[in-house]
C-alpha cells in the first residue's frame, strides 16, 4: 500500500511539473487549432445546406491523415523524455526508490493519456457548443457528408463507422482505442529509452511508428502489424471477409504489447542509473 501511495505522490508532482512545461501547452494548442479548423468545415457546410451537426465528431478526427499523425505526436511529445526525471524533484525520487519511480512514471503515463484524450474531445464540442444540436443520433450533416463527401470540406466523416457504430458506441470505443494507443506509445518511448539509456531513441522509433501508419491504408495487410493502426476504428473488421483486424485482436494485442513493455521497463531499471534533466 506504501508503494502505491508513494508511486502516486511521484505521477502527482510528475503531473505539476507538466503543467509548467511549455511543450505540454504548446501541443494543446497546436491540437486545439487543427481540431478547429478541421471542425470549421463541417458546419460552415452544414450551415449552407441548412442542417445540424451533432457533438458525435471525435470519432471522425482520425479520418483525415494530417489530422491524426498531429493528435498521434502529442502524447510522443509528452512522454519523449521518460524516464528522465526532473532535477527539481530529484531528492525525492532518490527517497522513493526506483520501483515506486517507475510505477509513478506508468501511472502517470495512463493519467496523462486520459486527460489528452478528454481534452480532445472536449475541445471537438466547445468552439461550436451553441450551434450543436444534441441529438443521440448522427445528424443530417454528418449523415449526408458520410456518403455524399464534399470537395469543400477536408473532414472525412466515414460511411462505415456511421452505417456500423451508434454516436455513443464510436465515441467510447474510439476513446478506448485511442488511450490504449497512447499508453503504449508512451511505455514504447520509457522502454527503448531506458534500454538504450539515451533520451531520444525512444521519440525516433515512436515517431517512425506514426509516420508508417498511413501505409497501412494502401497494403492492408501491414494494418495487422501497425499497433497504431488498431487506434482507428475505420480500421478495424466489421465483417469476416474484410480481412482486417479485429476489435479483440486489437485489445489482445494491445494488452500483451504493454504487459511486456512494463516487464522490460521494470527490469531494464532495476540496475540503471537514474538519467536527470537540468533545469534551464
Amino acid at each position: 500500500m506504501n508503494l502505491i501511495k508513494s508511486s502516486i505522490r511521484v505521477c502527482m508532482q510528475k503531473f505539476r511539473l507538466s503543467l509548467t512545461d511549455i511543450r505540454v501547452w504548446m501541443a494543446l494548442v497546436i491540437v486545439a487549432i487543427f481540431i478547429f479548423t478541421y471542425e470549421k468545415d463541417i458546419f460552415d457546410y452544414a450551415q449552407g445546406i441548412n442542417a445540424e451537426v451533432t457533438p458525435w465528431l471525435f470519432p471522425f478526427l482520425n479520418g483525415q491523415k494530417f489530422i491524426r499523425i498531429i493528435l498521434l505526436l502529442g502524447p510522443v511529445l509528452f512522454f519523449c523524455n521518460a524516464p528522465c526525471v526532473n532535477s527539481s524533484n530529484i531528492y525525492t525520487v532518490i527517497r522513493a526508490g526506483r520501483n515506486t519511480l517507475t510505477i509513478g512514471n506508468i501511472i502517470y503515463i495512463i493519467l496523462f493519456s486520459i486527460l489528452y484524450y478528454i481534452f480532445i474531445i472536449i475541445f471537438s464540442i466547445l468552439p461550436f457548443v451553441f450551434n450543436i444540436d444534441w441529438s443521440f443520433e448522427w445528424g443530417t450533416a454528418l449523415g449526408t457528408l458520410s456518403m455524399y463527401p464534399s470537395e469543400n470540406v477536408i473532414a472525412i466523416i466515414s460511411g462505415k463507422i456511421t452505417t456500423f457504430f451508434s454516436p455513443l458506441q464510436a465515441m467510447f470505443f474510439t476513446f478506448l482505442l485511442s488511450f490504449i494507443c497512447s499508453v503504449f506509445l508512451g511505455l514504447l518511448i520509457y522502454a527503448i529509452n531506458s534500454i538504450t539509456k539515451t533520451r531520444f531513441m525512444g521519440t525516433v522509433t515512436a515517431v517512425f511508428l506514426i509516420l508508417c501508419e498511413p501505409l497501412s491504408r494502401n497494403f492492408i495487410k501491414l494494418m495487422w502489424f501497425s499497433p497504431v493502426s488498431w487506434s482507428n476504428i475505420d480500421y478495424l473488421s466489421i465483417s469476416s471477409i474484410d480481412n482486417l483486424p479485429t476489435f479483440e485482436f486489437a485489445i489482445i494485442s494491445y494488452t500483451t504489447i504493454i504487459v511486456a513493455l512494463i516487464t522490460i521497463i521494470f527490469f531494464t531499471n532495476k540496475h540503471s542509473d537514474i538519467m536527470i534533466i537540468e533545469e534551464e
